[in-house]
């Protein structure tokens, strides 16, 4: 497979002497090894005779004529010689600026930070992404050269194993792929996003935006990008635990590489091919893929290649029982990592970036100000010419008036205009006040959206991968078990989604129907427990219920009741470890008459009293505590606690999902019921949300039970 010209060139000499001996039915073998490997031999040939007549064109240049030719040199060598195609691609930048060309400036660039990646230097490598962005930008004339530059940065930051800070770039890239319907750049953005979903943990996420982009590619054909998908595919699967499946995507994906002479990704592919017959506990397989690998890293000369190649090594040979070899891999290993993973690698990525985001937001400051100062100019022109007919009509009435009146009314009228001054500058400030309210709304909206859109957007991708896998693929009931699992689990979060955009909508434009009703709060929250107690016991988790000997009555709508206690477990269970414990506290609590107008006699009079005088300024509520042992809140955290859409720093310790809206809901019912609600954490010691509801009064309780709880 690895040796298609070696196998060629031997099974051509046993096919003559089949021939010559009479052996037909060697000779028929022969034949059809030779009519495997000739396409092989072929592709081959093809991409020597490139290289070749690129080579011979260049000795035939001089000058600015070499500049196009040494760029293609640089983009042929990056996967089979990267070092080589460091040169060429060094070559063509010292040409274009010797000569003054610009054309193909910013390619040259990113293709010399291909070849440097390729290399496992990053630090170079970002360094001449973010060259061929700034003159993609300050271009501007073609969006999908800009977009070729994000992804380039982005997949810096994946090989870096930077996934927060690779989406942005990627992201912004599938923007422009998707509104300039470029194939090429939207396949390769939804490959990257889904190796960073993969570097998240989100498996299935992945899967489904890696079979997007695969599905692009083949429509593209383009076989190498291909081979690379299907190697992403299968390390998908490995992480699923599908090792069977990962093994058939990888070995495709090999069969690819090899075909085309990419020692690079070869290389990579055998790597990974060595980590499942690993885990197989099949080491002699293993030890023949992973010599294969370090062959075809020192080949390709890329450091993150011999990094992995290394490790595989290292752990075959540990399995094999020969810890002294293990141990010998494991000293390169560790020199391997030290020359790839720098702190001079990463302060330089570090540093670029940054200084890319501030000239971005510089530029955003000057055209903000351009805009500002327009409107001012335009503003002050308004006001000049209104001030200038306020003035000629003040004028002329008075000029009339002196001719009419006596001095007395031109007091008066004097009076009256110095009113109309008043009530114009009163409606002035209606409308800005108007003006602002109604920029807020907007901005709200369009936040609104943007996350709406967002947060959906991934699951549908990763359902709409996997059907249309399912479609065309034939799949072992198992398999499409698990692939339907991924379509159930992403189908849950939309549906969660939009069930609390709903509920936020209808509490917001004022359409929720409540119907307040006196229940018992020992029975609710009883129930409640109950529905949780699977979701904890699957994390391990122990839920603790301290209820009152007396049962506390609530006067509340029962169903918004449970839905604000039910989120707020949600989130205890959500957000703590396993093995841990959430408290579920119902006490009755007093708080001050919210509907009184105090006097300060009378609040002299409470403070001074006895408590049993003090009752009479007090009304009685019904305490609901939920505490749980997770990683609490910053204070950062509880500036914007209960706002929609909240990003708290504490995250899902199992992979759970989080829309971002309950605590919004739970605020949004709980001041619609009348009650409060409130947080109290201490970072890294946990949380307790209380929320008190009014108490129903012995004449509500008479007239006000729930039926249901009076049939019980």
């Amino acid at each position: 497979m690895v040796f298609s010209f070696t196998i060629y060139c031997h099974c051509k000499r046993l096919a003559l002497r089949a021939a010559n001996g009479g052996q037909y039915a060697w000779l028929l073998v022969c034949m059809v090894c030779l009519c495997i490997h000739s396409d092989t031999i072929f592709a081959q040939e093809q991409s020597n005779y490139r290289i070749d007549s690129l080579k011979s064109v260049l000795q035939t240049q001089q000058g600015a004529a070499q500049y196009s030719t040494l760029i293609e040199l640089c983009w042929e060598y990056r996967a089979l010689n990267p070092k080589q195609s460091v040169v060429y691609g060094r070559q063509a930048i010292i040409v274009g600026r010797q000569f003054g060309i610009t054309e193909n400036l910013a390619r040259a660039e990113r293709f010399l930070g291909v070849a440097y990646r390729n290399l496992g230097d990053y630090g170079e490598a970002i360094e001449h992404f973010f060259i061929a962005l700034s003159i993609d930008e300050n271009n501007g004339e073609n969006p999908v050269e800009i977009g070729h530059s994000l992804n380039s940065i982005g997949r810096i930051f994946i090989l870096q194993k930077k996934p927060q800070e690779a989406i942005g770039y990627l992201e912004r890239a599938l923007t422009i792929a998707e509104k300039t319907h470029d194939d090429r750049l939207l396949a390769y953005c939804l490959s990257n996003i889904g190796d960073v979903r993969h570097l998240q943990g989100q498996y299935s996420e992945a899967l489904g935006l890696l079979l997007r982009g695969l599905k692009v590619w083949e429509k593209i054909g383009a076989e190498v990008n291909i081979a690379a998908t299907l190697s992403s595919i299968g390390l998908s699967f490995y992480e699923l635990g599908d090792y069977k499946t990962a093994q058939e995507y990888y070995m495709k994906a090999l069969a690819l590489f090899d075909h085309y002479r990419q020692p690079h990704d070869m290389s990579g592919t055998l790597s990974r091919i060595t980590s499942v017959y690993l885990m197989l506990g099949k080491p002699n397989e293993a030890k023949k893929y992973a010599e294969e690998a370090y062959r075809y890293a020192q080949q390709s000369q890329s450091r993150q290649q011999i990094k992995d190649a290394l490790w595989v090594l290292a752990e075959t040979a540990a399995q094999l029982q020969d810890y002294e070899t293990s141990l010998e891999y494991h000293r390169l290993l560790k020199e391997a990592s030290d020359s790839l993973y720098t702190e001079e690698a990463a302060r330089q990525t570090a540093i670029y970036s940054a200084r890319y985001d501030h000239e971005r937001k510089a530029e955003q400051v000057a055209l903000l100000e351009k805009e500002t100062r327009q409107q001012e100019l335009v503003r002050n022109i308004l006001i000049g010419g209104g001030v200038l007919l306020l003035v000629s009509l003040v004028l002329l009435v008075n000029r009339f008036r002196l001719k009419q009146e006596s001095e007395k009314m031109l007091e008066v009228r004097a009076a009256e205009l110095a009113a109309a001054n008043t009530q114009l500058r009163v409606a002035k400030l209606e409308i800005e006040e108007q003006n602002r309210m109604l920029l807020d709304l907007d901005k709200e909206k369009n936040e609104f959206l943007g996350i709406a859109a967002h947060d959906l957007k991934n699951p549908v991708s990763a359902i709409q991968g996997v059907a249309e896998m399912l479609q065309h693929d034939n799949f072992s009931q198992e398999q499409v078990k698990k692939l339907s699992a991924v379509i159930l689990d992403n189908s849950r979060r939309m549906f969660e989604l939009i069930t609390n955009l709903l509920d936020v909508n209808a509490i917001e434009s004022g359409k929720l129907a409540l119907q307040p009703v006196v229940f018992s709060a020992n029975v609710m929250l009883s129930g409640v427990i109950d529905r949780f107690e699977q979701p904890a016991l699957l994390k391990n988790i122990r839920l603790e219920l301290s209820l009152p000997e007396q049962h506390l009555y609530v006067l509340a709508d029962k169903y918004a009741t449970i839905q604000i206690i039910e989120n707020l477990l949600s989130n205890a269970v959500k957000y703590s470890n396993p093995g841990q414990r959430i408290s579920v506290r119902l006490t009755e609590s007093s708080i001050l008459q919210t509907n009184r107008i105090w006097t300060r006699e009378e609040w002299l009079q409470m403070s001074l009293e006895d408590e049993s005088t003090a009752e009479e300024f007090t009304e009685k509520c019904v305490r609901f505590e939920i505490q749980d042992f997770g990683p609490g809140l910053t204070e950062e955290d509880k500036a914007h606690l209960f706002t929609k859409f909240a990003r708290l720093s504490a995250q899902p310790t199992a992979g759970e999902h989080s829309t971002g809206l309950g605590l919004s809901i739970v605020k949004k019912l709980t001041d619609t019921l009348g009650g409060r609600v409130w947080c109290e954490s201490l970072f890294g010691y946990g949380a307790t949300f209380i929320v008190e509801l009014h108490q129903a009064s012995t004449e509500q309780f008479q007239t006000m039970q729930d039926p249901h709880e009076m049939a019980v």
